[in-house]
């Protein structure tokens, strides 16, 4: 993905910004994405992406998978997430919306080691429920957005709140590129990506 993704970046970044005159939520994306959970620090890749399906209303899916090899030993150990999400999104100027988004959420954690025989043992468990998202994304300038949200996070009846912040360079009207983080109680998420946006 690395390999595929810097070419593009390169080549996109080498062209004169463009200026786009509304927030994009029809795109897809890919991004290098990490977690820092405790003394944990795991890393990998995502896909995600929002299309709209009226004027105002779009839907919303996400899939990451990180992981990290324990120091010392052969144990790795890995985070897979999955979102799908339905929203509403409300223009109060020309260049910011507000949002709201609410989406099922799935995260299975798995741990796998090689036996000194070379067998493989693998043990998963996963959990799931919902999120809760409000937050508005603006266009400071003509090809720069910024972005902030809540998102209340309900598995299993545990319940945390986290805040969202990104940044968007926007290298012509349909390539992107974002720096994203999200900070919880005891989790930290971050991501570059690169995204299309469709007409």
């Amino acid at each position: 993905m690395k390999k595929l993704l810097l070419p593009i970046m390169l080549s996109t970044l080498s062209l004169p910004a463009m200026a786009i005159d509304t927030i994009p939520w029809t795109q897809v994306s890919a991004s290098i994405a990490s977690v820092n959970i405790d003394d944990y620090s795991l890393s990998g890749l995502a896909a995600s992406g929002t299309k709209l399906i009226t004027d105002d209303v779009f839907i919303a899916g996400r899939f990451e998978s990180t992981s990290e090899t324990l120091e010392g030993t052969n144990v790795e150990i890995g985070l897979f997430r999955v979102s799908l999400g339905l929203g509403y999104r409300h223009a109060i100027s020309d260049s910011t919306d507000l949002f709201g988004k609410v989406s099922y959420e799935d995260y299975t954690v798995s741990a796998t080691t090689t036996t000194s025989s070379g067998y493989t043992i693998e043990t998963s468990t996963s959990t799931s429920g919902s999120a809760l998202e409000a937050g508005l994304r603006s266009l400071v300038t003509e090809d720069i957005e910024i972005g902030a949200s809540i998102t209340r996070l309900s598995i299993d009846g545990d319940s945390d709140t986290g805040l969202n912040l990104s940044a968007a360079y926007h290298a012509s009207e349909k390539h992107s590129f974002a720096l994203a983080t999200s900070q919880y109680d005891d989790a930290t998420f971050t991501e570059f990506k690169w995204a299309y946006t469709f007409n």
